[in-house]
């Protein structure tokens, strides 16, 4: 979520950590802040946290400059906006752009086939 148009010479510099809700009919929107703004990242990917009942967000932000290999960092944070593990860099200069949380019931299923 840009603040500016979208332009190819500024566009490394426009990720934004906002974390935008509606309602089921689309009725009710929120906008919450989740941490500190770095231009140079943006989210590329999160899941809730199975059990915690969709309040419980773990997300990816990918850095992608030019002049730098590629980078990702995790965290974790509530729906409130409330940062419990904030961004740690993954190792290696990967650009992460997805999350799965395989479940002990999605497990039993695989190995029941």
């Amino acid at each position: 979520m840009s603040k500016l148009a979208y332009n190819v010479n500024t566009v490394e510099e426009t990720g934004a950590n906002v974390l935008l809700s509606a309602n089921e009919n689309f009725t009710n929107f929120n906008a919450v802040m989740i941490g500190h703004e770095v231009l140079t990242k943006g989210f590329s990917a999160f899941q809730f946290v199975p059990g915690t009942n969709d309040t419980v967000i773990v997300a990816i932000k990918s850095q992608e400059l030019a002049r730098l290999p590629f980078a990702s960092f995790i965290m974790v944070f509530t729906i409130h906006g409330r940062i419990i593990l904030d961004e740690t860099r993954i190792p290696g200069d990967i650009k992460y752009e997805g999350i799965s949380f395989l479940t002990e019931e999605y497990l039993k299923t695989l190995y029941n086939q």
